[in-house]
């Protein structure tokens, strides 16, 4: 263990004290290198006597004190030193007692060596040594922080975090935006003896964080993407297995390569894996917002390295994603922390909802012209010369009548115009011009950028003011996170969604799962741009085709499976580029459908700049697995027209947040299902942004006991409870926490007849969200008529609204018998109010008298 200490000592000595480093062969630099080779060999009360006036003294007490906490770190044991001066004991972990005796004193000469036996210095970062808990406690994690990073005290979660993977425990944190996720990893990294792998799904973000630790002198870190050479890659390997690096930044796909586990595990032979930290874990997720299929194979990865300590990160996950998270990486229940609440209360919210007439680009001068400097009391000089601002739109470089103003690299180009100095930033960009444009915006070199969603997830840049959307986007979640690019440094910050919303006409249309536009490039009412809703849901639409298409395509897919097969089990193939994503989907569902034991990516195929083949092995459960293809391909149709209603019911939520005239930040807590409660925050365009009023949250009388019955009802998909709930339920706010609550649920359950119920029956009197609650209760009715027939007079009389109720009882009430007609027609008063439901009523019994009057023989007068 002293071995380890004496390296993990080094290694932290080299980068956290720099006068040291800048004076090699200084007395200061002497002392801490033999400082290390003494701190080797086994533990004891040290003496020391250091000449006066050599300047020692501090730089030796300090030396002593990082060695003391990493000492105490590895065995929980204090660190007793005897000093021939006068000085305080300044840390539980350090024990500085005067120097009494004579004897085993190590002297300090006047060029900092110490006159004693030293073994040999030793090389490298990493070691071999392994041990399941290690000691840290609150005092020592805030210190070692502050030594390293320079902050003055943890943030909440992280101390947790870091206590339950210095304990060996695998921990999934759900962390605000800004919270300091990376910290939770970063430090264990250092501390522990292994090496720590961190996987990270975007190349910007992997090298966000190397150049972070960079910056901060934190040697022993690096990152493999394909932007480096192979001779870089070789390079980064070469000091992998030389037991020099600390922290190897990895994506997903690369770390799903046979080939390439093989290199890893030779190269870490003699330096083993003490953690692996996997970053935005919601990417595991397909109930997530940023689903990536190779994610899925991290368990099996995780396996082959024997299951080291595991670390998963997000800053938001709803219940679905998040047992998605520990059941994919095998971890408990008991293993995810998460805040005490995701407010993040110092960004004021804004939508700006535009006219038919009004174009994206006037809008957005407008906001940064007038809008942002009113909001954060500044001029835009001001807020450019402080700090900076980004604007997320929905496209990169389209070339398309109508989405070419959406772009990045169009909005830019116009901003450019106006004498705005802005980039524009998307993964299609060349690797170089990518990272320097990055890097520039990193380090301050202009103030605004221009991106798509990619520089939205965990980028770290402390001074944006200002988040921009133009366009709303495809989900709150993914809102959320972008527009906490702002206010890290704890200031002001402002976010604002531009937004089209959706033609009356298209609302009307709430039987299609997609809206008309869904397929094309233009709104099929005015002809014109698309509104932000369409927007989306033509994405959707190239994500998840029709049902036909998928039938099609997957069963085509089987088809060619069995040709590689060829009567076997085990065999390869090649699979293209552009299809690696979607067929990696569907081997991952063919592994859960029992068809397919295996399969794992044997190596990539650079076949374009940015393109890779896959070659892919599959095992088969059996030869003859596939043959059930309409099976099989009904079970997978199903369950991506499950996602596809999940993703859509994310787009009405956004739809409704957009539209909402109640405070912003309460629809979010209440979407995030968070325990902060806001009356009204006074920092939204809903409530008046107030600079005075910071947002304060306000628990509301009988608010807790109303979200614990609709808690219940959600999780036990209880119908009942829900229309006994709304009965309740009957003030305004509640009202809207209701709503928000089931949009959100129903973005994990589509189906859930509670949430349907509930996330229609107030909705459906607003006329601008009329067409979204018309479908949920739809839903609801639908499974009430087939599930609890009983139901139905109950949630009929529970709607508000007149016109849904007898728009429903066109469409339903053909499937009631003669009784239970007659009780939802006795639970709707005055009749007048519900024409049709009482003339459905009262046709059986006017056909009966037709019927009748046929049969009367008619008499001439």
């Amino acid at each position: 263990m002293e071995r380890t200490i004496s390296i993990i000592f080094r290694y932290l000595l080299s980068f956290i004290t720099p006068r040291a480093r800048q004076l090699p062969g200084s007395p200061a630099q002497t002392l801490a290198s033999d400082l290390i080779r003494l701190t080797a060999q086994p533990p004891r009360s040290w003496h020391f006597r250091v000449p006066p006036g050599l300047g020692l003294n501090k730089p030796l007490l300090d030396m002593l004190s990082l060695y003391g906490a990493i000492r105490c770190f590895y065995s929980g044991e204090k660190t007793r030193v005897h000093l021939n001066w006068a000085t305080k004991t300044q840390h539980p972990w350090l024990e500085v007692l005067p120097l009494e005796v004579e004897e085993d004193i190590i002297p300090v000469n006047p060029d900092g060596s110490l006159s004693c036996f030293l073994p040999p210095l030793q090389t490298g970062r990493c070691s071999p040594y392994r041990q399941q808990k290690y000691f840290l406690t609150p005092q020592l994690a805030a210190w070692l922080v502050n030594r390293i990073w320079g902050f003055t005290s943890l943030r909440q979660g992280q101390y947790e975090i870091l206590e339950r993977l210095s304990q060996g425990k695998n921990t999934l944190a759900i962390l605000p935006t800004g919270a300091g996720k990376s910290l939770c990893f970063q430090l264990p990294a250092l501390l522990l003896p292994g090496i720590t792998l961190v996987v990270s799904p975007l190349k910007s973000l992997m090298r966000d964080q190397y150049v972070n630790l960079v910056k901060n002198g934190i040697l022993g870190a690096d990152y493999i993407d394909s932007s480096k050479s192979p001779e870089e890659k070789e390079a980064v390997l070469g000091k992998l297995k030389a037991g020099d690096l600390k922290l190897l930044y990895l994506s997903p796909e690369r770390l799903q390569i046979d080939s390439f586990q093989q290199q890893l595990a030779e190269a870490m032979a003699a330096h083993p894996v003490s953690l692996v930290a996997i970053d935005e874990a919601h990417c595991i997720s397909e109930w997530g917002h940023d689903f990536r299929p190779s994610y899925l194979r991290l368990r099996h990865f995780l396996a082959r390295m024997q299951n080291p300590t595991v670390c998963a990160l997000t800053a938001t996950a709803s219940r679905y994603v998040r047992q998605d998270i520990l059941t994919l990486l095998g971890l408990n229940y008991q293993d995810m922390i998460t805040p005490d609440t995701l407010d993040r209360r110092e960004i004021s919210l804004q939508v700006r909802l535009m006219a038919p007439e009004e174009d994206y680009h006037s809008e957005l001068l407008k906001m940064l012209d007038t809008e942002i400097p009113r909001v954060l009391d500044c001029s835009l000089e001001e807020i450019h010369t402080r700090g900076a601002g980004v604007i997320f739109t929905p496209y990169a470089a389209p070339r398309g009548r109508y989405t070419q103003p959406l772009g990045s690299e169009e909005v830019a180009h116009r901003l450019q115009e106006t004498g705005l100095d802005c980039r524009h930033y998307h993964a299609q960009l060349p690797d170089a011009l990518r990272i320097a444009i990055q890097d520039e915006f990193k380090n301050n070199g202009f103030p605004l950028l221009v991106a798509t969603k990619g520089y939205g997830m965990g980028i770290d840049k402390e001074n944006i003011d200002y988040i921009v959307h133009l366009s709303a986007p495809a989900s709150l979640e993914a809102y959320y996170q972008e527009a906490g690019r702002a206010g890290r440094d704890g200031e002001h910050a402002h976010s604002i969604i531009i937004a089209r919303p959706r033609q009356e006409k298209c609302l009307q249309v709430s039987a299609s799962v997609l809206p008309g536009c869904c397929n094309g490039w233009q709104c099929e009412y005015t002809g014109g741009e698309k509104c932000s809703y369409g927007i989306q849901a033509g994405l959707l639409a190239l994500e998840y085709p029709s049902e036909q298409e998928v039938l099609r395509s997957f069963t085509n897919f089987l088809c060619k499976l069995e040709d590689y097969a060829r009567g076997g089990v085990l065999f390869r193939y090649v699979c293209p580029a552009l299809q690696s994503s979607q067929q990696q989907k569907y081997l991952y569902y063919l592994e859960q459908l029992g068809a397919v034991r295996d399969y794992k990516v044997l190596e990539y195929r650079k076949v374009d700049t940015d393109q890779f083949d896959l070659l892919l092995e599959v095992e088969l459960a059996a030869c003859n697995s596939l043959e059930n293809k309409h099976w099989l391909a009904g079970q997978v149709a199903d369950r991506i027209e499950m996602y596809k209603a999940q993703k859509l019911n994310m787009l009405n939520t956004v739809h409704l947040y957009i539209k909402t005239d109640t405070c912003r930040r309460r629809f979010l807590m209440q979407y995030f299902g968070d325990s902060t409660h806001y009356q009204r925050c006074n920092f939204c365009d809903c409530d008046g942004i107030t600079l005075e009023a910071a947002p304060k949250a306000v628990r509301a009388a009988g608010i807790t006991r109303s979200l614990e019955l609709l808690a219940e009802a959600l999780n036990n998909q209880d119908l009942s409870r829900a229309i006994t709930l709304a009965k309740r339920a009957n003030s305004h706010e509640i009202a809207d926490d209701i709503t928000v609550r089931s949009m959100r649920e129903l973005e994990d359950r589509p189906y859930n007849p509670a949430a349907l119920y509930l996330a229609g029956i107030y909705a459906c009197v607003n006329p601008d969200t009329r067409a979204i609650a018309l479908r949920n209760l739809e839903g609801a009715l639908a499974i009430a008529l087939e599930d609890c027939p009983q139901l139905v007079p109950e949630l009929f009389a529970g709607v508000p609204s007149p016109d849904v109720v007898n728009i429903l009882a066109e469409r339903y009430l053909g499937s009631l018998d003669t009784a239970a007609l007659r009780q939802v027609a006795a639970a709707l008063d005055p009749p007048d109010q519900y024409p049709r439901v009482h003339l459905t009523l009262m046709l059986p019994l006017l056909q009966q008298i037709i019927q009748v009057l046929k049969e009367v023989p008619s008499h001439d007068c």
